[in-house]
């Protein structure tokens, strides 16, 4: 077989073109062994990685909009929110006193206390048993798949969240289409995390909580 392409194919890019060879190479020394049978060619690609010079998160902005309109939040309050998302790191758990938080921001403890009751009760955060954290429903620090794993209960807390006000929910911890805001399992019908799943979840917790100090 020839080790040069089709002129028909001489626009494609050259990693393209050398994986066209190689692949012919391949099915030429497969017809060239003895014996008879089918000839089975399996594919890869290789996507290219891009790394972010700086963190980000995945953020259902037009649930975010309509919270904004609706609660008139203060400039303390979204650079605050905006401090929760950096701090966060995994799991959207939040690992930082109102002491941290007030001189990260450089106001008072009050004014720090004052705006993030203001996030709890847009439903931004969640007040959780064993900490606050980030509602998944409007911002994730990781994969939707992997918190729905790792974090039912916050994510049933963050559907109630939406629910409580009104809001369609953004995503489903099945995978399913929302079809509104009640279209999700309340927080009673998502089952507690299996040990694996509990104890993966307590080792990224501590990570959070080793970045956050």
């Amino acid at each position: 077989m020839s080790s040069s392409l089709p002129a028909h194919l001489d626009t494609i890019s050259p990693n393209t073109a050398a994986a066209i060879l190689d692949l012919a190479a391949a099915i030429s020394k497969a017809q060239a062994q003895d014996g008879t049978g089918n000839i089975e060619v399996r594919t890869t690609k290789r996507r290219e990685t891009i790394a972010p010079a700086n963190a980000f998160s995945l953020c259902f902005h037009a649930s975010m909009a309509q919270i904004m309109d609706k609660t008139n939040m203060s400039r303390t309050a979204l650079r605050l929110l905006f401090e929760l998302i950096d701090i966060s790191a995994v799991g959207n758990l939040i690992s930082i006193n109102q002491t941290g938080l007030a001189a990260r921001l450089g106001v008072s403890k009050t004014s720090v206390s004052r705006n993030m009751k203001a996030l709890v009760n847009a439903g931004i955060v969640l007040e959780m048993p064993h900490g606050l954290f980030l509602n998944p429903q409007l911002i994730s620090k990781q994969g939707l798949a992997t918190v729905a794993k790792l974090y039912p209960r916050e994510v049933a807390a963050g559907i109630e969240a939406l629910q409580e006000r009104g809001m369609a929910l953004n995503w489903t911890p099945d995978g399913a289409q929302p079809r509104g805001c009640h279209s999700a399992p309340s927080a009673a019908a998502v089952r507690a995390p299996t040990a694996s799943q509990q104890a993966e979840r307590d080792r990224q917790d501590n990570i959070a909580a080793l970045l956050c100090a």
